[in-house]
């Protein structure tokens, strides 16, 4: 029988370990030890059945136990905010590395003051499903630029506007949300999915070049890639390029970069 599990009879400080993974989905031993302690005084939350840990690719990773899943997920299912009624289980390693590597490509993006406007996910059949009712791996998170790069924007003709939930969020983008894809399942997002993604957006609202924010572990092997963005955007008059390298790009070429790369160690 699967262990019988009471979060609300947890102390405070165990509680709010719990919700921290909670709320993420999964989340590295280091982050968790780095925001919580040492992992000594919340190991009792794996071994009473309330998270579980698994060793992956990205070092070892902890994720919610199914029962602590079904549990809130039930307590959720009435709640008026879909995103209240968000609870994940992630099966497996890789999903569970997966989010955990997503989370901290998160957490560098919002310490700039990225906020994350909605979520992309791909269900058990590889069908895209929308924001509210998730039922598998996130594939990409939809972002709105910190407030002090809008203004920037604004200053060279590019405002950033209300986000409109009218139109396909995840189709093109909108000026001032730019979209991130993160993972490190197989080594990380390969040269090919990383040529696709950059035809994919391709096209974009006008003087909007920087539609895609990309995570990639320390050592991909993208730099082909790389050097084909370079060459195919660079500006020989400015000797830029059309990888991301810092917000003065746009004060320096009155335009945005197509493309940033965030490098996360694996360990």
């Amino acid at each position: 029988m699967p262990p019988r599990i009471e979060p609300y009879s947890l102390s405070e400080f165990k509680f709010r370990v719990l919700r921290d993974v909670l709320q993420h989905g999964s989340l590295t031993t280091r982050r968790l030890v780095r925001g919580h302690g040492p992992k000594m005084t919340w190991d009792a939350l794996i071994r009473e059945g309330y998270l579980r840990a698994a060793q992956t690719m990205y070092g070892e990773v902890v994720g919610l136990s199914k029962a602590t899943y079904q549990f809130f997920r039930y307590q959720n299912e009435d709640a008026d905010d879909p995103a209240d009624q968000r609870v994940d289980y992630l099966t497996g390693p890789t999903l569970l590395a997966d989010r955990a590597f997503q989370n901290d490509a998160l957490e560098i993006l919002e310490r700039e003051g990225y906020r994350v406007i909605a979520r992309q996910y791909v269900n058990k059949q590889k069908k895209v499903v929308g924001n509210g009712r998730p039922e598998g791996h996130i594939v990409s998170y939809m972002l709105r630029v910190p407030a002090h790069v809008a203004e920037l924007m604004a200053q060279n003709k590019f405002p950033v506007k209300p986000f409109d939930w009218r139109q396909d969020y995840h189709h093109l983008g909108q000026t001032g949300y730019p979209s991130l894809y993160a993972s490190i399942g197989n080594g990380g997002i390969k040269s090919a999915r990383l040529r696709a993604l950059l035809r994919a957006h391709e096209e974009g609202p006008p003087g909007w070049k920087h539609p895609l924010i990309v995570a990639l572990p320390q050592d991909h092997d993208t730099h082909d890639v790389l050097r084909h963005v370079a060459l195919k955007h660079a500006d020989s008059s400015l000797e830029g390029s059309g990888i991301w390298t810092g917000w003065s790009y746009i004060k320096e070429r009155q335009g945005i970069p197509r493309l940033r790369i965030i490098e996360l160690p694996r360990r």
